[in-house]
């Protein structure tokens, strides 16, 4: 069984589909969606590079995860004092 049988929508997908789903899957922080199981399709191919496949699936994971700590560590100036005191053990 070939892998393309399986995904058929990756030729047509591409590396922008690749940037959207590897991005938002990163971008949920407690249940990610696995990204890699679309690169690894894209990759069995010849008609993806996998040097480009890797990058873009770094970088856009990477920039998700940089949203999430940002917005985690801004959030803490929004607490107020009382619930911080609250929250230490």
């Amino acid at each position: 069984m070939d892998l393309w049988e399986l995904f058929p929508f990756t030729p047509e997908v591409g590396y922008l589909g690749l940037t959207i789903v590897s991005f938002f899957g990163s971008l949920v922080p407690f249940v990610p969606i696995p990204s890699f199981v679309l690169l690894v399709t894209m990759a069995v191919g010849t008609q993806f590079d996998i040097h480009i496949l890797a990058i873009i699936g770094a970088v856009a994971a990477t920039a998700a995860k940089q949203i999430i700590f940002y917005i985690s560590y801004g959030g803490g100036r929004i607490i107020s004092e009382k619930t911080k005191k609250r929250m230490k053990p």
